[in-house]
């Protein structure tokens, strides 16, 4: 992944910024981390199931070590800032991906 910092990221965890403006509608992360582990223990907390479950769904794809997200069409940004912000804090790299299409 090249570039886990960006200003799209960051209109996001501002707020400043609205689904149709995103510069894709998946996002590519990865982590030093097993983020499949991480997954699974958002899946298992109901609070953050739930958040997740708002944003949109997730693919993890076993052999690269990546999860590739798919954002909601009708996200609440706040709820993506929050996940983001969340997924940030546990050292997820996060990016846009335009070329990546479930």
């Amino acid at each position: 992944m090249k570039n886990c910092n960006n200003n799209d990221l960051l209109k996001v965890l501002k707020m400043e910024t609205t689904y149709n403006e995103l510069p894709a509608h998946n996002l590519l992360m990865s982590s030093k981390n097993d983020i499949n582990k991480l997954f699974d223990y958002i899946n298992k907390n109901e609070e953050l199931s739930k958040l997740m479950n708002s944003c949109g769904t997730y693919v993890y794809l076993k052999y690269l070590g990546v999860v590739i997200f798919s954002i909601k069409e009708n996200v609440q940004i706040s709820h993506l800032s929050e996940f983001i912000q969340y997924l940030l804090n546990k050292n997820v790299c996060i990016e846009f991906n335009q070329n990546v299409m479930l």
